[in-house]
């Protein structure tokens, strides 16, 4: 039993980690014909944090790298704020997709980045309900 718990706790610590790659990766991709691409992650918009879209972003990333943490570690309540980190996470990287028009023109502006954070959460959200 003991083991279980310790591969389901080794998946949410992989859908975090995920999530954080994912934010280093182009989540969006625009393509300009033969002038080639203009690709951005999450990482350049903290360059400018002017907008609200930016702290989306900026929330998105940080719970992520918490709940990373906290499955390296042990705290107390550790449980529950790893469930506030993803949430916080989700919520944060959905604003932020929705603000940025991702579900509007979505096969023509993302990039793989977008891919590996929204897998990541499945990961981090499968791996937090079953290791109860």
């Amino acid at each position: 039993m003991g083991k279980k718990k310790n591969s389901m706790s080794l998946l949410y610590l992989i859908g975090m980690i995920a999530v954080v790659v994912g934010c280093f990766l182009p989540i969006i991709e625009v393509k300009l014909g033969p002038l080639g691409s203009i690709k951005t992650n999450v990482i350049r918009a903290f360059q400018s944090l002017d907008t609200a879209n930016s702290w989306w972003q900026l929330l998105m990333f940080v719970a992520a790298i918490v709940g990373a943490v906290l499955s390296l570690v042990s705290v107390k309540n550790g449980n529950l704020i790893k469930l506030v980190a993803l949430i916080a996470s989700i919520v944060g990287g959905l604003i932020f997709f929705v603000d940025a028009g991702f579900f509007d023109h979505f096969f023509k502006i993302v990039g793989i980045g977008f891919f590996v954070i929204i897998g990541g959460w499945v990961v981090a959200l499968i791996g937090y309900i079953t290791k109860k």
